[in-house]
């Protein structure tokens, strides 16, 4: 976190010297959730920006460990919520595609049945609004 210079904030000073303490069991404390694992580094991370933001919680706690312990929880649950909405949207997405793909045939069958006269400028008028230059 920090250099060699010494800092004048003696909060900051403090949180390096929690995370140079505390960092390896928070990690441990992702790492071992296998849902978590792959983003144990961001969620440490995450843990520390919050106990930051909170510092003076952090000092005025009778446990620090226990305190960044619950941080670390809480950043960690908010990381599961956030995976199962992806997993939710990524499970609803096919639905959704087949709907529109059924719907996209049906509207192309439609399209087909019109006469020349109509199908053409209308496949030209949609072909014109979906173009990437317009």
């Amino acid at each position: 976190m920090g250099g060699n210079n010494a800092s004048m904030d003696p909060g900051l000073d403090r949180m390096e010297q929690l995370y140079h303490e505390m960092g390896p069991a928070l990690l441990g404390y992702f790492r071992r959730q296998p849902a978590l694992a792959s983003v144990a580094e961001d969620l440490l991370q995450d843990t520390f920006v919050r106990a930051f933001t909170r510092i003076d919680r952090l000092q005025n706690s009778v446990s620090q460990k226990a305190y960044l312990f619950g941080i670390a929880r809480h950043v960690g649950l908010d990381a599961l919520r956030q995976m199962k909405a992806v997993d939710k949207v990524a499970t609803e997405a096919p639905a959704m595609t087949e709907k529109s793909d059924e719907r996209l045939e049906l509207m192309r069958q439609a399209i087909s049945r019109l006469p020349e006269t109509q199908r053409e400028p209308l496949l030209l008028k949609l072909q014109q609004e979906l173009s990437p230059t317009t």
